[in-house]
């Protein structure tokens, strides 16, 4: 034996009713996800452009010094030429872009 209901005014089987609930939450449900899943994306990639921006503040900073004292010890000391030079210091680049990424790096700011 079936139940049956009214519903605007149409007599519907109580299971068909309760399946379109089911359906129409679960439908709501999944929208919420996605727009979870679009905020968490967008605030991800807002956090890795605020540490690479952090990043490339302190690669600046620490340029300028690193700058001065090498250009006075260049003459006294066998260092490498300016092109291998920035490839080392792209590949240290990389590996704090990946640890930013990775979570194991984090500003102060963050801390």
């Amino acid at each position: 034996m079936h139940t049956v209901i009214m519903v605007n005014g149409r007599f519907v089987r109580a299971a068909d009713f309760e399946m379109a609930q089911v359906l129409s939450l679960k439908e709501a449900l999944a929208c919420e996800v996605i727009e979870l899943h679009e905020a968490i994306n967008a605030l991800r990639e807002d956090y890795e452009n605020l540490a690479l921006g952090y990043l490339s503040l302190v690669d600046r900073t620490s340029s300028d010094a690193q700058h001065g004292a090498s250009a006075s010890s260049k003459a006294l000391q066998n260092e490498p030429d300016d092109q291998a030079w920035s490839a080392l210091l792209g590949q240290g680049e990389s590996v704090r872009t990946g640890w930013v990424r990775d979570g194991l790096l984090v500003s102060s700011v963050v801390l």
